[in-house]
């Protein structure tokens, strides 16, 4: 899960362990079941890894 600018920013985006597109921002691992509540409350998925549609997420 990727986070904001500053110690209480909220989240931001979520990415697949493996993304390219995380490395070196802030970032902490999170679990499965996490990464999909984080998708169903409305969380970006990036666009890069599809974290959606890899945990079969389907945003409302």
């Amino acid at each position: 899960m990727e986070r904001g600018i500053g110690a209480e920013s909220p989240p931001v985006r979520v990415h697949q362990g493996w993304c390219d597109m995380a490395k070196g921002v802030r970032v902490k691992g999170i679990s499965e079941d996490q990464a999909r509540r984080a998708l169903y409350g409305h969380v970006e998925a990036c666009p890069f890894c599809n974290p959606d549609t890899a945990l079969r997420v389907i945003p409302e």
